[in-house]
């Protein structure tokens, strides 16, 4: 595993923990990088920090309909019209979710 997908992997346990301030120092240290990849895996942390924290929603994701989510990301994340940013994007919320759902 490179230094990207460790730190990526770090922020989905802490998020999946719910640590999420531990998680935003590893976000942040990831911002500002200018590859597509990186952006779009520093989009879906960010997304993914927004749906589970104290101030979210009770969206599908929190509520127990982890399937449909993550079949519709897994659908999403097999067109053929994705770029690097879309690519790490769904791969990241996808991942996620692998780990919430070990958790929960």
């Amino acid at each position: 595993m490179n230094e990207l997908e460790n730190n990526i992997e770090k922020c989905l346990k802490l998020l999946s923990e719910k640590k999420i301030a531990e998680a935003k120092v590893i976000v942040d240290s990831m911002n500002g990088n200018k590859s597509d990849k990186i952006k779009g895996h520093c989009a879906a942390l960010e997304g993914i920090k927004t749906a589970i924290g104290p101030k979210a929603p009770q969206t599908d994701l929190v509520t127990g309909k982890h399937n449909s989510v993550n079949e519709a990301l897994k659908k999403r994340l097999g067109t053929k019209l994705n770029d690097e940013f879309d690519q790490a994007y769904f791969t990241t919320w996808i991942r996620f979710l692998e780990v919430y759902n070990k958790q929960s």
